[in-house]
C-alpha cells in the first residue's frame, strides 16, 4: 500500500509592485497590486510598467474585465489578476523550473478563502507525467487528487478536521472511487500528535507512529510500528537549554543505534 501522504503546502505569495510616473520624471510612487478602481484607471494608461525583472501588461476580455498580468525577466507570467471594475474576479500565482516549464500554479479565489493548488511533474526531457491538485478552504487542506499525463485521476485524498481544525483523519481512495486505506491522527491536550494510525479499508491496522514531548513542548521521541504492534525504529531528540536540536538518534526495533547526529548551538 502506498503511503499516505499529508501535502503542507506553502505556497508564497509574491508580493509585486509597480511604479507609476507622474508630472514627467517626478518621484515614483510605490503601490500594491491590491489595486482598487483608481489603480486600475492607472494600470489601463500605461499598459507596460515595470518594476525591477517585472513587466505589467494588461488586457480587456470580451466581458470588458480588465487582465492584469505581471511578467518576470524570462517572459514567464507569474501573477495575474482578473477585475471586473473595482471588483477582483480571479487572482493565480505561477513558478516555474529552471528550464521554465511552469511548476505550481495557484487559483486563488476572489475573497482569499479557498485556493486550488496544482503541482506539475516531468519527465527528465520536459514531458508532463503527471499533475497534483490540492485544494484549500480556509487554510485547511480538503483534498489532494494526483492525475496522469492524461488526466485520468489515479487517487486522491479527503483530509477530515475537527474543531480545532486538527486534521484527525485522512481517507485515500482510487481513480475508481475505492477506498484503498485511511489514516486516523489522534492529540494530546496541547493539540500536539501523540499517534498517527493506517489502516487498510476493511479497519485493519497497518501501521502507525507514536510521540511524546517534554515539558517545553518539545518533541523528543517518535516510534514506528508495523500492524503487529512490533516496534520497527526510534527517533530520539534532544535539546540545549535555548531550545535547539542538540542531537537526533535512530534506533531500530531492538534497540540498536542505527544512526546519530550531533548539531552546534547557535
Amino acid at each position: 500500500m502506498k503511503k499516505v501522504f499529508s501535502a503542507i503546502l506553502i505556497i508564497t505569495v509574491i508580493s509585486l509592485f509597480f511604479l507609476c510616473s507622474c508630472d514627467n520624471a517626478k518621484n515614483d510612487e510605490e503601490q500594491s497590486t491590491d489595486f482598487n478602481e483608481e489603480m486600475i484607471a492607472v494600470i489601463e494608461k500605461s499598459p507596460a510598467l515595470t518594476s525591477g525583472n517585472l513587466i505589467t501588461k494588461t488586457d480587456t476580455d470580451d466581458d470588458g474585465n480588465i487582465i492584469v498580468t505581471y511578467y518576470d525577466n524570462k517572459d514567464n507570467p507569474v501573477e495575474e489578476y482578473v477585475w471586473n471594475g473595482d471588483e477582483k474576479i480571479s487572482h493565480n500565482v505561477m513558478q516555474y523550473t529552471e528550464s521554465g516549464l511552469i511548476s505550481t500554479r495557484e487559483e486563488i479565489s476572489p475573497d482569499g478563502k479557498s485556493n486550488t493548488v496544482y503541482f506539475y511533474s516531468y519527465s527528465d526531457n520536459g514531458v508532463l507525467t503527471g499533475t497534483t491538485i490540492s485544494t484549500y478552504e480556509n487554510s485547511l487542506l480538503i483534498k489532494t487528487s494526483t492525475y496522469d499525463a492524461n488526466e485520468n485521476i489515479t487517487e486522491y485524498i479527503l483530509n477530515s478536521y475537527n474543531d480545532k481544525n486538527l486534521v484527525v483523519k485522512a481517507q485515500r481512495y482510487n481513480g475508481d472511487d475505492n477506498l484503498l486505506e485511511y489514516s486516523v491522527y489522534d492529540y494530546n491536550e496541547n493539540s500536539q500528535l501523540k499517534k498517527f494510525s493506517t489502516f487498510t479499508a476493511d479497519d485493519e491496522l497497518e501501521k502507525y507512529t507514536t510521540f511524546e514531548y517534554n515539558s517545553e513542548g518539545q518533541k523528543i521521541s517518535e516510534k514506528y510500528f508495523d500492524g503487529n504492534n512490533v516496534l520497527q525504529s526510534r527517533y530520539v531528540t534532544e535539546y540545549y537549554d535555548s531550545g535547539e536540536t542538540k542531537s537526533i538518534t535512530v534506533y531500530d526495533g531492538n534497540g540498536n543505534i542505527v544512526s546519530s547526529e550531533t548539531f552546534q548551538q547557535q
